[in-house]
């Protein structure tokens, strides 16, 4: 008995639209009992409309947008923002104050994103020194990146 595709895989179908529709040959090669190397893009034979779609070019687009925006609440700089006005709407910022947006990701996910909820507090204030002038933008560029596990 076939068990059912998990979200993920389902999630990564959707995102591999090219797998559908285009069939894509000749990414890597090797000789014998060498590594395998990369091919450059322009070396790689693409096959245009090799399969049926298993869904309309519509639907999978509509896809693309719900799965972009659901991407968009994880980026660093919108989190920034939300917590921004988050603090000017209430005066303070507090992990229960999360809950009141429903786009934002869980304290814990910003947590870990920032290193703390304080330090990702700390990002929105932090004084850039650029020709004398301090600024109070969210500084995206300065937010540390984590390292995949």
């Amino acid at each position: 008995m076939a068990s059912a595709p998990s979200a993920d895989r389902t999630r990564g179908h959707l995102r591999r639209f090219a797998g559908d529709r285009l069939l894509t040959y000749n990414k890597t090669s090797q000789k014998l009992k060498t590594p395998r190397r990369s091919n450059p893009p322009d070396k790689w034979v693409r096959t245009e409309e090799a399969f049926e779609g298993i869904i309309d070019l519509e639907r999978f687009i509509q896809a693309q947008e719900i799965l972009a925006e659901r991407r968009r609440k994880y980026d660093p700089e919108y989190m920034l923002r939300e917590i921004q006005s988050l603090y000017q709407d209430f005066g303070l910022f507090r992990s229960s104050l999360l809950r009141l947006k429903p786009d934002l990701p869980k304290a814990g996910t910003i947590a870990r994103r920032f290193g703390s909820l304080d330090f990702a507090f700390q990002q929105l204030h932090r004084e850039r020194v650029t020709t004398g002038a301090a600024s109070s933008e969210p500084a995206a560029a300065e937010v540390p990146q984590r390292k995949p596990k």
